[in-house]
């Protein structure tokens, strides 16, 4: 489990506002955010499975993901707007994983 403010993402241009430990918030990962991962606390993505960008840079940096929860990336607020934490469960093998607004 892993809890930490919510840094939605939607555009590159708002990864450079990361702050360490955050919940990476995005519809989908991908080469392009590898300069930023290292800031990551966890991870939620709307599309992927397994093996996607996502859930690979999870099991190799060993922080929680949430993949492919179809839209994740508009249902959890900016922690900057709500002041909100996010809480990440997620389960050995990822398919049980939930979201939990705090």
């Amino acid at each position: 489990m892993y809890e930490g403010r919510a840094h939605v993402v939607h555009n590159f241009e708002d990864l450079f506002d990361m702050e360490e430990g955050d919940v990476l918030v995005t519809p989908a990962t991908g080469e392009a955010f590898n300069a930023m991962i290292h800031l990551v606390g966890a991870i939620v993505t709307d599309h992927g499975s397994f093996a996607c960008h996502a859930a690979i840079m999870a099991r190799e940096l060993g922080f929680p993901a949430v993949v492919g929860t179809t839209n994740g990336s508009f249902r959890i607020p900016k922690a900057s707007q709500w002041g909100a934490k996010q809480t990440i469960k997620e389960t050995t093998f990822g398919n049980r994983a939930r979201v939990a607004n705090r």
